[in-house]
């Protein structure tokens, strides 16, 4: 005996979000993210000091003469 289904129960998936959908506010959501990191992390980034001077041999000449 045959089985006869409607199209609606014959899908193998429900009915729902879009993949693309769900794809694209991941990918927003994760570039919101990144992107407050990298404000976070470069305020919390101690300024660099030149504290490496090339050696030349000589003592260096004294500033403000």
């Amino acid at each position: 005996m045959r089985r006869l289904f409607s199209a609606r129960d014959a899908r193998q998936g429900k009915q729902g979000y879009p993949v693309l959908v769900i794809l694209l506010v991941s990918l927003a959501l994760a570039c919101a993210v990144w992107f407050v990191v990298e404000i976070y992390g470069t305020s919390i980034q101690t300024p660099q000091t030149n504290a490496t001077q090339p050696t030349t041999g000589a003592p260096p000449a004294p500033a403000g003469g």
